[in-house]
């Protein structure tokens, strides 16, 4: 069986095997054009999940701080938006902090809630989930604490650092020692 819209003449075995597809129980009962449209699918959900990949790492880098910021969110915003689960969660974390870090530069530097939901499409609820998990997963010396102003509705880099600078509404962030 070959794709006539193939170049070259492959088999859907061989195709699944170019890609290491391994298609779910069911795949031999569809027909052959069904056949090829979900390899030709899962081709491109494997594309998209590695251009994603590339683009988490290139935000944060020297080359991306020059780009014109309207490129920059375009990058952003591709690389954050979320496609499911799956060992994507490091990922997105980093964007997110790179994202993060991009506005937020020194102690006392804002960036407006409704910029910070347009970089990440996040809203408020997650972006503190966001800063918490962070908080816990980083080095003490690079926590990043960031506190929302409700009033003004920026949110404010008020520290950087292992001790919780004062203005931090949220809980304590325990240190677990390890022996």
């Amino acid at each position: 069986m070959t794709n006539s819209k193939n170049t070259e003449t492959m088999t859907i075995q061989e195709a699944c095997e170019a890609i290491d597809y391994n298609p779910a129980d069911g795949f031999e009962d569809k027909t052959v054009a069904q056949q090829w449209t979900m390899i030709k699918a899962k081709r491109i959900e494997r594309a998209v999940r590695d251009a994603k990949n590339i683009l988490s790492d290139f935000v944060g880098s020297i080359a991306y701080s020059k780009l014109d910021e309207s490129i920059k969110e375009a990058i952003v915003t591709i690389a954050v938006k979320r496609t499911g689960g799956g060992g994507t969660g490091g990922a997105r974390r980093n964007v997110f902090m790179d994202t993060l870090k991009g506005f937020l530069v020194n102690v006392g530097d804002t960036v407006d809630e409704l910029e910070m939901f347009k970089a990440t499409k996040m809203g408020r609820g997650e972006i503190r989930a966001k800063i918490r998990e962070n908080l816990k997963n980083a080095e003490a010396d690079n926590r990043f604490w960031v506190e929302l102003d409700s009033d003004s509705e920026n949110w404010t880099l008020i520290g950087i650092g292992a001790i919780q600078p004062d203005g931090w509404s949220g809980a304590p962030i325990d240190v677990v020692e390890e022996d």
